[in-house]
């Protein structure tokens, strides 16, 4: 519970910001990962969403330089990256399949390349995200742009202490 009380000391010291507006999910994403923004002509084109998901999607971010993802995964994401690259070796595209769309999905199974989809809610901050491919690092790291209420802020409530640890782990307190 100390380590609890000190990361509690330091949120409110550092006085963080109890919301994340997509402007700083967006800043994160390009500045940390080289992640570009994908427009809605070339999503509705090449990526599978589903049914409704266009309209909801605020942005869709696009992450695909080899050595960004390479520090993205841990060793046993790799593996499962590892799996699907000798399983494509060797299984070919079904006839009737969409190419680009085929190939967009292998490549992401494959690691080599990662879709980040993103919704605000109606004050412009992060409601919600979506990976699209496997990244624990990435997972947390938005995790904490969901931010918390400020009347959540107690340390009775095992979803601030939990949001402390978040913010401990990103490297924020």
């Amino acid at each position: 519970m100390n380590k609890i009380k000190e990361l509690d000391r330091l949120f409110r010291e550092r006085q963080l910001p109890f919301s994340y507006s997509l402007e700083d999910v967006e800043r994160f994403l390009k500045e940390t990962y080289g992640a570009v923004r994908v427009g809605r002509e070339e999503r509705e084109e090449s990526f599978v969403s589903l049914p409704g998901e266009p309209d909801r999607i605020l942005d869709l971010y696009k992450i695909d330089d080899p050595d960004v993802l390479s520090g993205l995964k841990d060793e046993e994401e790799k593996s499962h990256h590892r799996e699907f690259q000798t399983l494509y070796v060797t299984l070919p595209m079904h006839p009737d399949e969409n190419k680009k769309r085929a190939q967009i999905q292998r490549s992401i199974q494959q690691g080599s390349l990662l879709f980040v989809s993103i919704e605000g809610d109606n004050n412009g901050n992060l409601k919600s995200f979506t990976i699209h491919g496997e990244s624990r690092k990435l997972v947390t790291h938005l995790s904490m742009f969901l931010g918390i209420k400020s009347g959540e802020c107690s340390l009775e409530n095992e979803t601030y202490t939990k949001y402390l640890l978040l913010l401990a782990e990103c490297g924020m307190l």
